[in-house]
């Protein structure tokens, strides 16, 4: 039997092998121009992430752990854009998960940081408490000298206690 979603599974692989900080084009025209319905979307990136469709808007801690980061990553940017509301509810969902953004590479989440991109507007009012355990100290001082003002000083604690000159 063939995969109706590995052509979307193929796209997103290869998102994640050549450049998992930057989705492609095509990942992006897929899921805001191919004119799929947000239960179409839902069953693509449940296929892509493993977890059956009913479950996809309301990953499990289990589903979580179990996910490939990486794909979690180039999927988010592109469903946090879709014009409906519940296909944002989908990367909301994932990404509200406490262990999702551990799941993720931190070279990523320091990048949608450092770039405000719609991933990282999910993940700031964690920044003061987890900071340091997300992002590690290298990307720390990288995101306070790079990302907008709101972000650093939601890292200011963690920046203060690492270097004074951040």
């Amino acid at each position: 039997m063939i995969d109706r979603w590995a052509w979307f599974d193929a796209l997103v692989q290869r998102c994640v092998d050549e450049s998992p900080l930057r989705p492609s084009a095509a990942l992006a025209d897929a899921v805001l121009q191919l004119g799929l319905s947000p239960r179409e979307l839902a069953a693509a990136v449940g296929s892509v992430l493993g977890v059956a469709g009913s479950q996809v808007g309301s990953p499990s801690p289990h589903e979580v752990a179990r996910v490939d980061g990486r794909k979690l990553a180039v999927l988010a940017g592109p469903l946090l854009q879709h014009r409906t509301r519940q296909v944002r509810a989908i990367a909301e969902a994932w990404l509200s998960t406490p262990a999702a953004a551990y799941q993720i590479p931190r070279d990523t989440l320091a990048d949608w940081l450092v770039d405000d991109a719609p991933p990282a507007r999910l993940l700031v009012g964690r920044l003061p408490r987890e900071g340091l355990a997300l992002l590690g100290a290298h990307a720390v001082r990288r995101v306070c000298t790079e990302a907008p003002g709101p972000i650093r000083a939601a890292l200011e604690a963690w920046t203060t206690r690492l270097s004074p000159s951040c």
